[in-house]
């Protein structure tokens, strides 16, 4: 098939959730594609679940109804080892493994970046310390977590019931920073940046491919920028959602201490760590991507 280069190209942008950074980021991008294409590209974007959750948009994306989506950082793209607990410090010693994000592809997409849209902190009845946090039981949402790491505990009810009854003595439970509002009964919020919540943006295979080399640049340079852009919000916004907490009522607790490793986060497979990513990135050794088994090769 002759590559597109037709003024009424369109281009279907979806996302599976609301999510304020993530709408940030559709809505630059699709300005930038309207503007820089020269009407040859006239994109839209789908937000709010509109089309379909993150499985079903993933669907659309390999079978072309869908053209680029903003979806979870999970499979099939090894990019968890960026949302991996307790991989980074702080944020600034994370965003340069976000702005070095390189291209990766399976049979029906393209991922061009990956852009942080939350950050977890951990919401607990009584201050622990964030150096130490081997007796403190993790409850989470994610149940790859429970099975995976030793002090993580899978959640069983939705987070807002957990906050409003409380959160049991000796735990603390993760929570989306940008979504925190005023406190229910858990006093303390612990920020440690062990996880940032982040989105991939995927390009449909079927859709890029028939686009012009010059049209294909066009959307390449388009997702670097709104992703650029995309960064600096993230980063603004961290300080803000802090100050927030400490003036609604929080008892804040904000450290970031040396990156604390969890005794079995190294074994390979779901999640690159954080040592893999930095040979990667030194361009020592490439954490490959693949099935359940892959590893990074050294």
């Amino acid at each position: 098939m002759a590559p597109l280069s037709l003024a009424e190209t369109s281009v279907r942008i979806a996302l599976p959730y609301p999510d304020p950074i993530a709408d940030t980021f559709a809505a630059e991008f699709a300005d930038l594609l309207n503007n820089k294409s020269g009407g040859e590209l006239e994109a839209k974007v789908f937000g709010n679940g509109t089309l379909g959750n993150s499985d079903g948009l993933y669907e659309q994306l390999l079978f072309g109804a869908v053209d680029a989506a903003l979806l979870p950082a999970r499979r099939p793209f090894y990019t968890t080892g960026l949302t991996a607990p307790f991989t980074f410090p702080s944020f600034e010693s994370a965003k340069p493994f976000f702005e070095a994000f390189e291209s990766t592809e399976d049979e029906g997409s393209i991922a061009l970046a990956i852009i942080p849209t939350d950050v977890m902190v951990l919401v607990s009845a009584e201050q622990f310390d964030p150096n130490d946090i081997s007796s403190v039981s993790i409850l989470s949402g994610r149940s790859d977590f429970a099975e995976r790491f030793s002090n993580f505990e899978r959640r069983s009810e939705p987070l807002q019931e957990l906050l409003t009854r409380g959160v049991k003595y000796g735990s603390a439970a993760e929570a989306p920073l940008f979504h925190l509002d005023e406190p229910q009964v858990d006093p303390v919020v612990t920020r440690l940046d062990h996880r940032f919540v982040a989105d991939v943006v995927l390009i449909s295979r079927d859709f890029f491919d028939e686009l012009s080399p010059e049209l294909q640049q066009t959307v390449v340079d388009a997702v670097a920028e709104a992703s650029k852009e995309t960064l600096a919000k993230f980063e603004t916004q961290l300080p803000q959602s802090l100050e927030k907490l400490h003036a609604s009522g929080w008892n804040l607790v904000d450290r970031t201490p040396v990156t604390v490793f969890l005794p079995d986060a190294s074994d390979g497979g779901d999640d690159c760590t954080h040592d893999e990513y930095l040979k990667k990135y030194n361009n020592v050794c490439k954490c490959e991507r693949g099935d359940r088994k892959d590893e990074c090769s050294r």
